[in-house]
């Protein structure tokens, strides 16, 4: 098994030694799209998704500008891949979703085609714009739910985004000792409830309270 985390060490390393350096940054990128699918694929420390997420955010526009077609299909790729490795939050996706479309206007104005990818993406980002403008306004009655399953609208709210990824560590912490198979979410979302509103003030209701003739296992 790969050790992403010596991998990206080792190429954080090599940035500083080299900032400009191309295949530093395009090797950054592969190294932080793979282990956030391998956190997915494990169901363990996915809160480090969200800084994966930013140092794409930060080194794929500089690979854009390359001007090369083989940046622009990496950049394309690595945003439409590491995308579905985040949740809960809605403002970082907008922006990984913001790069993934830019990446397909270059790739459009290279090959002199339209990609109907590139309109998915516009309307992928234009249903999260549209939840985070009533969220940030108050309007939670006015957010639409994506998919069959309701969720709490504090999870549009900034001050959730801001704290997530560091409540789900410390629940993840908490509970480490307790088995992670099926059932693992009973034990881990009352956790995460708690340490919510004990140490963030923010009352969030669990997928299964919000749900309550689904049956989650």
């Amino acid at each position: 098994m790969i050790d992403f985390s010596k991998e990206h060490k080792t190429l954080l390393s090599r940035l500083a030694k080299s900032p400009n350096g191309i295949e530093a940054r395009a090797d950054l990128l592969r190294c932080n799209c793979l282990w956030a699918e391998e956190n997915i694929k494990g169901n363990k420390n996915t809160w480090q998704n969200a800084n994966l997420i930013r140092e794409v955010l930060q080194y794929g526009p500089l690979l854009l500008e390359t001007g090369e077609m083989s940046m622009y299909d990496l950049v394309y790729k690595t945003c439409d891949r590491i995308k579905r490795t985040i949740f809960s939050h809605p403002r970082l996706s907008v922006k990984i979703l913001e790069l993934e479309r830019e990446a397909l206007y270059r790739i459009e104005a290279e090959t002199g085609h339209e990609l109907g990818i590139t309109e998915d993406v516009q309307h992928e980002i234009s249903l999260l714009g549209t939840n985070i403008w009533y969220a940030d306004r108050g309007e939670y009655d006015k957010i639409k739910n994506e998919g069959h399953l309701k969720h709490d609208p504090v999870e549009w709210t900034a001050r959730w985004e801001e704290v997530i990824d560091e409540a789900e560590a410390k629940a993840y912490a908490r509970l480490q000792k307790h088995p992670q198979g099926m059932g693992f979410c009973h034990a881990y979302w009352p956790t995460l409830s708690a340490i919510l509103a004990e140490d963030y003030d923010i009352q969030w209701r669990s997928p299964s309270q919000m749900n309550p003739k689904v049956l989650f296992d």
